[in-house]
């Protein structure tokens, strides 16, 4: 697989500076979507893939703000 090789096997995520050093399981998109060039491609341990996972997700989760919409019968 070219992006575990890219990674030498290792995790790539990198927390204040230090990249873990985890052997790396998961292939994941740094961006979501459907962009599945490499470029966007990196690979993972299973706990910092889960943690971005549900970051993405409650992300997904938050409402838009919209200011109330004014009541019509009130000019």
């Amino acid at each position: 697989m070219v992006v575990r090789g890219r990674a030498a096997g290792r995790c790539e995520a990198v927390e204040r500076g230090v990249r873990c050093p985890a052997p790396g399981t998961d292939c994941d998109h740094v961006r979501p979507g459907n962009d599945h060039s490499y470029a966007n491609l990196q690979w993972l341990c299973g706990p910092h893939h889960a943690v971005k996972s549900a970051r993405e997700g409650a992300q997904a989760r938050v409402p838009l703000h919209r200011p109330p919409e004014r009541h019509p019968g009130i000019v």
